[in-house]
């Protein structure tokens, strides 16, 4: 039994809890299942399971299904966020993900992480981290390719374990229109074909982003 529950009744409660409101979870399983609980033994029995998983999680590993393809690049890409918390300090939510491209660039498959927030960012890099190297062993001839925005740390994590880096094209586009506001701001029309062209260019053409 986890608490008072069977380990199928947690798992239910925990499952809903993970992308529902208590509030609005409890009203699911009144709506679905006849079963009233309180919204503080939805968390408390949901807490309970989450710590019972993170317990585990060092000994399991996630199965890569068989692919139709031979793995030849690894792209590991990372990134977070500062959250502001209920007590008025800020943490860091974390998220990262491993994907394998086949010789063509088409994505075969990918592992997905995550952390609630923390201080700083080590009980996450420790889990990732792992992950990073298991599927690295399991490909030992791919390239690795690390994929963040410009956050140092993220690269101080990144380039001992990957053989090549990007900055991804999302946070790099953003400050090209923030340099076309800056250069063309009086002119909207001549702005946005300016942050056009230097976009297209930053994306299609190999050391743009220097010049």
């Amino acid at each position: 039994m986890l608490l008072n529950a069977t380990p199928k009744y947690a798992k239910v409660i925990a499952s809903k809890y993970a992308s529902l409101a208590a509030p609005r979870l409890r009203e699911d399983l009144l709506e679905s299942n006849g079963r009233s609980i309180a919204v503080s033994y939805a968390k408390t029995l949901a807490d309970y399971v989450g710590q019972a998983v993170t317990a585990k999680e060092a000994h399991w590993e996630c199965e890569i299904p068989e692919l139709p393809a031979k793995v030849a690049s690894v792209a590991v890409g990372l990134g977070g966020a500062c959250m502001l918390m209920k007590d008025g300090n800020w943490r860091q939510a974390m998220c990262g993900s491993i994907s394998l491209y086949d010789a063509g660039g088409e994505r075969l498959y990918t592992v997905y992480a995550g952390a609630a927030p923390e201080y700083g960012k080590e009980t996450f890099h420790e889990r990732f981290g792992r992950e990073v190297e298991r599927v690295k062993d399991a490909f030992p001839g791919a390239l690795s390719v690390g994929l963040a925005d410009g956050a140092p740390d993220n690269w101080t994590w990144l380039e001992p374990r990957t053989d090549r880096h990007l900055v991804d094209f999302w946070h790099a586009r953003g400050y090209v229109g923030m340099a076309a506001r800056a250069l063309r701001g009086r002119d909207a029309q001549e702005r946005e074909a300016r942050e056009a062209e230097w976009s297209h260019r930053l994306k299609h053409t190999r050391g743009a982003a220097v010049t």
